[in-house]
């Protein structure tokens, strides 16, 4: 991966994470009790997700620059660690799942991971475009 493609996969994950939370504020549609107990679990939340994302980011850059020359124990770990990431991607969804529900009505819940796989699809989108295949 070039260091302008990654400049720009970085500067889209920025921007995505900026804007996030006007997006899914703008989304809800919660009450004001609702408002007062989802922010602090939002920003728990993303304090998580986005520690996990670091992770992801980092098998990435790292595939990008052995994608091309890649001995079968690189590509082994390559996909032990992207496995992982997703095993832990999922079971941290789960109990933040469990937690908004404990704190918004079951459709909001719904609503609210809607609107986060969407823009985790953007994200995605964006990056699959530009990460290599290995060779």
């Amino acid at each position: 991966m070039s260091p302008q493609v990654a400049a720009e996969m970085a500067a889209t994950r920025e921007k995505i994470r900026a804007n996030r939370q006007k997006v899914v504020a703008s989304s809800m549609d919660l009450t004001a009790a609702e408002n007062e107990k989802f922010w602090p679990l939002y920003r728990e939340y993303r304090d998580s997700v986005s520690k996990l994302n670091d992770r992801w980011w980092k098998i990435v850059s790292d595939y990008a620059q052995t994608y091309n020359k890649l001995s079968e124990a690189q590509a082994t770990r390559f996909l032990n660690d992207y496995t992982q990431y997703d095993v832990d991607r999922i079971a941290l969804r789960t109990a933040y799942i469990k937690k908004f529900g404990a704190i918004l009505p079951q459709k909001k819940v719904l609503r609210y991971f809607h609107i986060e796989n969407k823009l985790d699809a953007i994200i995605n989108y964006d990056m699959a475009g530009e990460i290599p295949l290995a060779k």
